[in-house]
């Protein structure tokens, strides 16, 4: 029984590793792939949860690691994007000087 267990768990915890790998392919839509792969392998991670708590607490922190590189790629990109809209000009007659402008 144990053995047959450990083999269900080890599959289970390979296919959501594999599902993973769907979410760093760029420009991926990682809203509709949480709602429709994870969302309905849900009773697969619960299964996982309650008979290899260890396997669980990898995957975990698997899919912690990625979001964190993802979000902090795109949130990267958007305060570049933001940064380029900055309007620099500013002469003598402006209220701000360079020094308060750049704090």
């Amino acid at each position: 029984m144990r053995k047959t267990l450990a083999k269900v768990c080890s599959k289970i915890y390979t296919y959501i590793v594999n599902k993973f790998q769907l979410i760093q392919k760029p420009s991926t839509n990682i809203q509709m792939l949480q709602q429709h792969v994870f969302l309905k392998n849900k009773f697969l991670i619960i299964f996982l949860k309650k008979h290899a708590i260890a396997m669980y607490n990898d995957l975990v922190s698997k899919y912690v690691t990625l979001m964190e590189k993802i979000y902090l790629n795109s949130t990267g990109r958007y305060m570049s994007e933001l940064n380029s809209f900055i309007y620099d000009k500013h002469d003598k007659f402006s209220l701000i000087n360079n020094e308060e402008l750049n704090k």
